[in-house]
């Protein structure tokens, strides 16, 4: 065929690519064209690549960015898990305290409902009030930074 960029004949063009009935024929017209359209953009392919100054990533700054969101990513998950696990290990262990009989702890820290042995939330002996100073009284001891 020749060097790259010369001019070639239309007629081997055709011979070499045409198959079959329905292949668009190459005409002189459209290889004079082509090649005007090939030398127009010719100082674009014969200028040294690349055209920008190369940036060279010395402190591997690209790897540390994906590196910490990655990181953040998989924290995240952990903590996620983790909380899950914590509130499933700690009804586990109400769980196994419950099934052992409580053993140590006195009865009237339960409740017993249908048969169901219950551990009561203890929030003091002075829990049940006559009235509204009583328990006034007990937030002032309970909660002093608040009622100081």
């Amino acid at each position: 065929m020749g060097e790259v960029g010369t001019f070639h004949s239309p007629q081997i063009h055709n011979f070499i690519n045409f198959n079959h009935a329905d292949s668009a024929r190459v005409t002189s017209n459209d290889a004079v064209m082509f090649k005007h359209f090939m030398g127009s953009d010719k100082s674009d392919f014969l200028r040294t690549k690349p055209a920008y100054p190369m940036y060279y990533d010395t402190d591997f700054n690209y790897a540390k960015d994906r590196d910490f969101w990655l990181k953040v990513i998989v924290a995240m998950m952990a903590g996620s898990y983790l909380s899950k696990r914590y509130w499933v290990e700690q009804d586990r262990s109400r769980m196994t305290a419950r099934l052992n009989g409580y053993e140590g702890l006195p009865g009237h820290h339960f409740h017993n409902r249908g048969g169901v042995v219950v551990m009561k939330d203890f929030a003091g002996f002075t829990k049940y009030f006559q009235n509204e100073e009583q328990q006034m009284d007990w937030f002032k001891k309970v909660y002093p930074k608040t009622f100081s």
